[in-house]
């Protein structure tokens, strides 16, 4: 494993599916947005939908699953899939993902006001 990545293997399943949001956008820019999706108690998962403009329309959101990368600090199952701003809050979500109000926004984030702003 890579010097500075032990620590990335206590936090938790939202720090690191920010950590992996994060590497997403940098890899795909036409990103907009991206939303966790809480995992049950018997499986800690990433559960990701991500916003693109340019993918592909879909008439069901079907993520793909990923092993855990500990080389890049993803100790946990990553679950991602991409749809259409359009379909957002309409197409139906993976079974035992809950629903859209379950989820967190997680990208773009909110930076910090300044003081005067």
């Amino acid at each position: 494993m890579p010097k500075g990545n032990a620590a990335l293997l206590t936090r938790g399943v939202r720090d690191v599916a920010i950590l992996l949001a994060r590497m997403h956008v940098q890899s795909a820019p036409e990103i907009t947005e991206i939303y966790l999706f809480p995992s049950g108690p018997a499986r800690e998962e990433i559960r990701l939908i991500e916003i693109d403009p340019t993918t592909t329309p879909s008439e069901g959101i079907t993520p793909y699953y990923f092993k855990p990368d500990l080389a890049n600090g993803i100790p946990y199952v990553s679950a991602i899939a991409l749809i259409r701003p359009e379909e957002r809050k309409r197409l139906p979500l993976p079974r035992d993902w809950g629903s859209w109000q379950d989820a967190e926004k997680i990208w773009p984030t909110r930076s910090p006001r300044k003081h005067g702003d």
